[in-house]
């Protein structure tokens, strides 16, 4: 990331305007650990790459168990990015994941059949 602490200086004003703020893709590319010190995030969303082979890699297991302990002492939420199946679901709740997203649910709506969806 080009010039953080220009970042890190807007991204501080938009929690005084009721905003919160998501780490996206967490534990791929861009997002740091040094970050989530840095930002003021709300919420992890961890990467669908560690929820697809949740099931058959223990190594994934203990990731998202790290990283669900890490954001809960540091007091943010977590999402499942990924959810898939009623299997992935079910790993999920028994690791005490809140928040889950993906085609499981739904597929992505218009606004007007969101409307619908949540009606």
């Amino acid at each position: 990331m080009q010039n953080t602490e220009l970042a890190r200086k807007k991204l501080m004003e938009l929690p005084q305007m009721g905003l919160h703020i998501s780490m996206d893709d967490f534990g791929t590319g861009y997002s740091s650990l040094g970050y989530l010190k840095k930002f003021p995030f709300h919420t992890l969303k961890i990467d669908q790459c560690f929820v697809r082979d949740l099931k058959d890699a223990p190594e994934d297991t203990a990731i998202i168990e790290a990283v669900m302990a890490l954001a809960r002492g540091l007091q943010m939420k977590v999402i499942a990015e990924g959810v898939e199946t009623p299997q992935q679901l079910q790993l999920w709740q028994s690791l005490e994941c809140e928040q889950m997203q993906d085609y499981l649910f739904s597929k992505p709506l218009t606004a007007k059949d969101c409307t619908k969806f949540l009606g």
